[in-house]
């Protein structure tokens, strides 16, 4: 399974590579993880054009092209790209344009919730359903995704 993230913070970003291998390969049982990461949306943009990943995680505030831009660009090329935003700026206007424009599969704000997003990954693979047990954490999640 393949990833890219694009955070301008390499502490999140080093945090969101040990998430998701720890859900890929505990929860989803993928051994085979691979990651590249930036921290501009421009380059984000080239990247994921050249590695094509199942997944991107995503700041909108970003240096060169913000998280909008960069999302309407890989959507015009692949619309069905699976858009994961994280971010700290849930009432800035990018947020709200992202979400009204329905560019973004997902939307978490910071600090990313480890539940939340094993949840989102078990659901959104397809490859595991989600447990009873984990009730609580998907009806949150359902809450923030019903904001779209």
């Amino acid at each position: 399974m393949k990833f890219l993230i694009v955070e301008h913070n390499k502490n999140f970003r080093n945090y969101y590579k040990k998430s998701i291998n720890r859900i890929c390969k505990i929860d989803l049982g993928i051994e085979d993880v691979v990651f590249e990461e930036t921290d501009d949306g421009f380059t984000a943009y080239h990247t994921y054009q050249d590695f094509k990943p199942d997944y991107v995680i995503m700041e909108l505030q970003l240096p060169r092209m913000n998280g909008v831009e960069t999302a309407k660009e890989i959507k015009k090329i692949d619309p069905n790209a699976k858009l994961i935003v994280v971010t700290g700026f849930c009432e800035d206007r990018m947020y709200v344009k992202a979400q009204q424009e329905k560019l973004m599969d997902v939307f978490f704000s910071k600090p990313l919730k480890y539940d939340l997003l094993k949840n989102y990954l078990l659901s959104s693979s397809g490859l595991e359903e989600v447990s009873a047990g984990q009730e609580e954490v998907m009806k949150s999640y359902k809450q923030i995704t019903k904001k779209k």
